[in-house]
């Protein structure tokens, strides 16, 4: 009987704490650089860009549903990302995400674009900001692989000389 009791305690305990359990936080606004945003007045919120200032603002962060269960950064028009054009900043958003996929992929031909995006499960962790988070993976490679060409080079002239 008394061992009843204490499952029974113990089963309601578990449910009633899993119930209130507190809903993810995310940090949720947009700004775009792009010309059109611009002109519509579309996402247009330059305090987005920095964590001191959105930080700051309960009106950039909501409650995400039940079933979203990541924050989210990201630039691209398709998702709450970054999105640098030939290099330049071009949008970005924060958001609650049901998927996340972390990672920065370039895109498109003669004016190729990059989209980054970072996941994180923690209340309001997604406050990345900054250009180096969001530089396109390849750019650090690329300046290392310059690097190693032209020391490849110099070496080859100076031995020639």
């Amino acid at each position: 009987m008394l061992t009843e009791v204490i499952l029974t305690t113990l089963a309601l305990f578990v449910v009633s704490s899993h119930s209130y359990e507190e809903a993810l936080q995310c940090n949720y606004c947009a700004h775009s650089r792009k010309k059109k945003d611009q002109m519509d007045g579309v996402n247009q919120n330059p305090d987005c860009m920095n964590h001191l200032k959105f930080g700051s603002r309960m009106d950039m962060r909501r409650h995400c549903a039940s079933n979203e269960k990541f924050c989210l950064v990201c630039a691209s028009h398709q998702c709450s990302s970054v999105t640098n054009l030939n290099g330049f900043f071009v949008t970005i958003e924060r958001d609650c995400a049901v998927y996340c996929e972390e990672g920065c992929e370039e895109r498109g031909y003669g004016l190729s674009y990059t989209v980054c995006t970072r996941c994180c499960r923690d209340t309001l962790c997604n406050e990345h900001d900054g250009a180096h988070y969001y530089r396109p993976k390849s750019s650090r490679s690329l300046s290392w692989t310059f690097y190693l060409w032209i020391s490849a080079l110099m070496h080859f002239f100076l031995a020639i000389n």
